[in-house]
């Protein structure tokens, strides 16, 4: 729905000044560069605890208290 204009000192304006411009303003190698930043970032949280049925290693050595739950190793 096209907003309609508004008058401000005698002048004419087609765009409410209240509403923010949606203009991206990273270019899509930023976007990627930020996207691997965040995968090293945060790689642990994405960290599954098991691998092809098998209990997964890094899983085990990352989160050791939730490893113990899964019974990966034994509580001690």
């Amino acid at each position: 729905m096209k907003s309609t204009g508004y008058i401000i000192n005698g002048i004419y304006y087609t765009k409410d000044p209240t509403v923010p411009e949606l203009i991206d303003k990273h270019s899509s190698t930023d976007k990627l560069y930020d996207h691997d930043r965040q995968r090293e970032n945060h790689g642990r949280d994405l960290i599954q605890p098991w691998v092809n049925g098998d209990p997964n290693q890094q899983f085990i050595e990352q989160y050791p208290e939730e490893a113990k739950q899964y019974g990966f190793i034994e509580g001690e």
